[in-house]
């Protein structure tokens, strides 16, 4: 979404944007007509909700409790073990690439 530098948004839409299950347009807002929204600044940092490691593909797939920037994972950062308290048991990744 761009704005104009400020905290504040505007939505305008037709009737041809969406309909309702019964196929009823949505009633439409004009551009003169629009509604502001005020935009809040996302602070929550993201955790993670559960993972699904396929050891014959090679891959693993991390579910988050929101939408993340996935350039941003370091696969070096990752840690991968059959107990926490057992560090023998643990593998840290050395490379990766990640997909969205």
């Amino acid at each position: 979404l761009v704005t104009s530098g400020t905290n504040t948004s505007f939505l305008a839409l037709n009737s041809s944007t969406i309909t309702d299950m019964n196929m009823n347009p949505v009633i439409e807002v004009s551009k003169t007509d629009a509604i502001m929204m005020t935009l809040i600044p996302d602070t929550n940092s993201p955790s993670i909700v559960s993972y699904d490691l396929n050891l014959t593909a090679g891959t693993i797939v991390l579910t988050f409790t929101e939408s993340i920037n996935a350039s941003s994972f370091t696969p070096t950062a990752l840690t991968l073990g059959s107990s926490a308290i057992n560090p023998s048991q643990q593998y840290t990744l050395t490379a990766g690439t990640h997909s969205e």
